[in-house]
């Protein structure tokens, strides 16, 4: 598994995203080795574990290239 590219435009404030200001939680159970691998990969990006799961989320359900553009040309 490779790790996931996270490009520098999406740097943001924990409560906000390309889409908006974020208003929904999720609550995901995971194992030890999971969180011990979001938590160094989130650290090696410079990123919180909220602000790194969520651009590894936004990345896979939008597309690397709408990621991308829309980090580009944020909304508001």
């Amino acid at each position: 598994m490779s790790t996931p590219i996270l490009h520098s435009l999406e740097s943001r404030p924990s409560e906000t995203s390309a889409a908006g200001k974020c208003t929904e939680r999720l609550d995901i159970p995971c194992t030890s080795d999971l969180y011990d691998a979001i938590a160094a990969l989130a650290t090696m990006s410079g990123k919180t574990k909220a602000e790194y799961a969520r651009a590894v989320l936004e990345q896979h359900a939008f597309g690397a290239l709408g990621y991308v553009r829309a980090r580009a040309n944020p909304v508001g």
